[in-house]
């Protein structure tokens, strides 16, 4: 659940839904909104049963539509998010109808925060013909580099490419370029701390990965600087098992006096931590508007997980960052192919698997 706490974090998201309750309040096709905004409701509840019934509830509406959420079984939590996000934003076109109707006005709140726009632009060697191609996002996954920083990575992710292409004109090689072409309000980075072996086997990456609390992205519209508020992060040394904790700013800090007062939510336990300690490598990384002078810093405390101590460095399988307040944005023909190809791997490790569970 990792994600909702994450959400949580995020006033205009969550206020953006709130002020049209209205609307999507008896609406059938909203209930993941309903259940979404109780679990907002019950941040204050002192009573464990009736969060957990709350949450069990959300789970419940997550996995109706989506049934690999439905046993109790370790699940990707970027997929989770994923999913989540998709089911916010899918009843969008009947809810709009709706609040017409009743001479009302929807938007949908997944759009106004998290969607973003790139373009791919493949232009050939040979005789410079061009293909463009923009497609809307929600988050960015990012190629880990070993040793490297978020912003190397985004840098890496838009570096002009080569690739095989036949073109009318009889050349076989075009250059591939990405750009942002709008900026969320919302940033969601996802650092894939996993690779696939020659067998097919998921393997976990564990070089550090240096976080600064601050992200300035160049777009065609402008520049825009994110700020950290929020990371979830995988616990454990295989990419099979392990444990989600999330951090995020405290939801009673006052934006526009921030005292980098930070929760560490782990299950039903809840610590006390900063954005200093925090701002290490993360799995994912949530980023909200606002500008934060301070110097980059490297996690380095250690956490013990059934027995295994590993720096939270280490402890890394992917990392979302969520940016707020963007203003520019870019697409990327590359990120579709790459996570076909992630998907694709994934399910030849599927396949082995069943062949070694009948052997």
């Amino acid at each position: 659940m990792g994600p909702n706490l994450s959400f949580f974090t995020l006033e205009q998201f969550v206020q953006d839904i709130s002020r049209q309750d209205a609307v999507w309040s008896s609406a059938p096709r909203a209930n993941l909104i309903r259940h979404f905004m109780a679990l907002r409701d019950a941040h204050l509840l002192t009573d464990r049963q009736s969060k957990r019934c709350l949450l069990q509830s959300f789970k419940k509406a997550v996995s109706d539509q989506e049934p690999q959420f439905r046993d109790d079984q370790q699940k990707d939590a970027h997929e989770f998010l994923t999913t989540v996000l998709n089911q916010i934003s899918s009843p969008a076109s009947s809810l709009t109808g709706t609040a017409a109707r009743n001479s009302r006005t929807y938007t949908c709140p997944v759009e106004d925060n998290m969607t973003f726009k790139m373009k791919s632009t493949r232009t050939c060697k040979s005789c410079g013909d061009q293909s463009r191609r923009t497609e809307e996002f929600t988050n960015l996954s990012l190629n880990l580099v070993p040793g490297s920083t978020v912003e190397n990575m985004i840098e890496d992710y838009l570096t002009e490419t080569e690739l095989e292409y036949k073109c009318s004109c009889g050349g076989n090689t075009s250059r591939m370029r990405v750009e942002f072409e709008t900026m969320p309000r919302v940033l969601i980075l996802h650092l894939k701390r996993f690779c696939y072996t020659s067998s097919y086997e998921l393997m976990k990456v564990h070089q550090p990965v240096e976080l600064s609390r601050d992200l300035v992205i160049s777009s065609k519209q402008g520049g825009r600087c994110y700020s950290l508020c929020s990371t979830i992060s995988h616990l454990g040394y295989s990419g099979e098992e392990g444990h989600y904790i999330c951090d995020s700013v405290d939801p009673e800090d006052d934006p526009n006096q921030p005292t980098d007062h930070w929760l560490t939510f782990d299950d039903s336990k809840v610590t006390k931590t900063t954005g200093w300690i925090r701002a290490g490598g993360e799995m994912w990384d949530i980023l909200e508007g606002g500008l934060d002078q301070k110097p980059k810093i490297r996690r380095t405390q250690e956490e013990q997980y059934q027995g295994d101590k590993l720096s939270l460095d280490q402890q890394i399988i992917n990392g979302v960052t969520h940016i707020s307040d963007g203003q520019r944005s870019s697409p990327q023909e590359g990120l579709a192919c790459s996570l076909e190809q992630q998907q694709k791997a994934g399910e030849r490790h599927d396949d082995e698997k069943q062949k070694k569970m009948k052997e």
